[in-house]
């Protein structure tokens, strides 16, 4: 078990899981050819001087941190969600290029960043100098709408219900990216390749993803895709030709506080997942981390990664879009996300993020058939929110959570297990009262359903 401590709760969630075959593997970043990268989404007023503090971490002041490099892949990509779901048109692709290649484009800023910052000031009052890594970029690949059958792009119409004319297409808007970078002659950034939008394999993109992604390789262009959590497809990338792909939690936008059911456990669960297809995590900073509760919610992904092994691997980075960038609220002295950003840089470069509190000892006796409690000391005396329980499949009934008051033990709340387990996490959570009180104790009892006499198998709480 380990503890997350969220504004003034705690969540109770699960210690690391491991895949069924055999030890997980995440891909070291010398296999993708990147460490991080971050999703960069095209927004208004994006520039050299805003566009710095994605490469480089700089302190309050503005200035670079010699030892603080941060992102050497630029992932580029529209907000628009037809890019990665479709339909968009040929305007809406040409539109996107002209937005990364034509004058005052993405990836010029990001080349002219990198010259900037070879000459800037570091904090030491030193020229900060070329980065330790090469920064490169990868650029969106829109979805190419299968139900469009005279799609109009470069002069050629294809019909995007034939598989063949669907990955020409594809082909066509690779050489327009390839085209306009070389045209350019940037001389600070390389084209690390491309990234697939779609987070999923729909319909019928699992017959037809090869064949897209070969037009990727005969340009000698890499290829990256995030799925999301669960997404149709998602251990079968290697299959569908990509070169490097990472899984993401998407528990940032699917806990209880958005209306979903996500809870901490689902990091264990996406780590050991990810490591068994061998894939990289991505990273999520909800909100930009700009709220207590949403650094740390952040900071216990990174917490993840190094209790569950991944930081070691390469990663992708979700920190925000127009608006909610962990990045520019860093830069906006926002006191949250200043916090994480420079946690966030520590732990790219290999420092460790500890969960806030350690695992206590679990006390576990059975009284009844089919009956269990645990009990827990704590360390210090704590305010509950959630207390997530692994189960193994197989056994129903109810989960109750107590706690150890200054006033004597006190019920916090109840929770009955679903009529059918999600087949990758058994999860039952139990939330706390609205104001919860601080405990020094916590009892979780497992009381069967009628007629279940079987003895309940707690993988961990």
């Amino acid at each position: 078990m380990a503890f997350a401590i969220l504004a003034s709760s705690l969540f109770v969630t699960a210690a690391p899981g491991q895949p069924a075959a055999g030890a997980p593997q995440w891909p070291a970043p010398v296999d993708a050819g990147f460490r991080s990268a971050a999703l960069l989404y095209q927004e208004e007023g994006l520039d050299p001087a805003r566009i710095a503090p994605y490469l480089v971490n700089h302190d309050a002041t503005g200035r670079p941190q010699r030892d603080g490099w941060l992102f050497d892949l630029i992932v580029t990509l529209p907000t628009d969600a037809s890019f990665a779901y479709g339909p968009a048109s040929q305007g809406d692709w040409n539109q996107f290029l002209d937005s990364q290649f034509g004058p005052g484009g993405t990836v010029s800023d990001i080349d002219r960043a990198v010259a900037d910052l070879a000459a800037a000031t570091a904090v030491d009052g030193a020229p900060l100098g070329a980065p330790p890594r090469p920064v490169s970029v990868a650029v969106g690949v829109p979805y190419p709408e299968e139900t469009n059958t005279a799609f109009a792009y470069q002069g050629s119409v294809y019909d995007l219900s034939q598989p063949a004319q669907r990955a020409a297409a594809v082909g066509a808007y690779l050489d327009q990216v390839q085209q306009r970078f070389q045209s350019n002659s940037y001389a600070n950034v390389s084209l690390w390749g491309v990234y697939w939008a779609r987070e999923d394999a729909h319909g019928r993109d699992a017959a037809d993803l090869p064949a897209i992604t070969g037009q990727m390789r005969e340009r000698g262009l890499k290829s990256l895709w995030v799925p999301y959590y669960s997404a149709p497809g998602y251990d079968r990338w290697a299959a569908f030709g990509f070169d490097a792909a990472a899984l993401q939690p998407s528990l940032a936008f699917t806990s209880p506080r958005d209306g979903g059911g996500a809870n901490l456990g689902r990091l264990a669960v996406t780590a050991a997942r990810a490591g068994a297809a061998g894939m990289g995590v991505e990273v999520e900073a909800r909100g930009g981390a700009a709220s207590p509760s949403e650094r740390a919610l952040l900071d216990a992904y990174l917490a993840s990664g190094t209790r569950d092994g991944w930081q070691a691997g390469f990663k992708v980075h979700y920190i925000g879009t127009v608006g909610n960038n962990l990045v520019d609220k860093a830069m906006s002295a926002n006191v949250a996300a200043r916090g994480a950003y420079d946690t966030l840089t520590a732990w790219n470069n290999g420092d460790p993020v500890a969960w806030p509190s350690p695992e206590p000892a679990w006390r576990t006796k059975n009284p009844a058939p089919g009956t269990q409690v645990r009990t827990a000391i704590l360390d210090r005396p704590v305010s509950l929110r959630e207390v997530s329980v692994v189960l193994v499949p197989g056994w129903q009934g109810t989960v109750s959570i107590s706690g150890r008051s200054a006033t004597g033990w006190v019920e916090l709340g109840w929770a009955a297990t679903p009529a059918a387990f999600p087949t990758d996490a058994p999860l039952v959570d139990v939330a706390a009262p609205t104001d919860p009180v601080a405990v020094d104790r916590v009892r979780v009892r497992l009381t069967p359903a009628p007629g279940v006499t079987s003895r309940p198998k707690v993988e961990r709480v």
